[in-house]
């Protein structure tokens, strides 16, 4: 396993949860922890922009799905 997929597999369960309390139905919150993590792969892949800690992108990830 390469070290983004130990994060996810680390970091899956806590993200399904927290979205899972806001959004309620299961199946909408699976799909929300999904695009969370790839929103945060895609963040990763700009070596341009500085890097924020992963736990603070995946914060932020998580803030901005919910905002939808």
């Amino acid at each position: 396993m390469d070290a983004f997929g130990e994060l996810v597999h680390r970091y899956c369960g806590v993200v399904f949860c927290l979205i899972r309390r806001r959004v309620g139905d299961p199946a909408e919150a699976e799909r929300r922890t999904i695009e969370v993590f790839c929103a945060t792969w895609r963040e990763l892949q700009h070596p341009e922009r500085p890097q924020r800690r992963f736990l603070a992108m995946l914060s932020r990830a998580v803030t901005v799905n919910l905002a939808q």
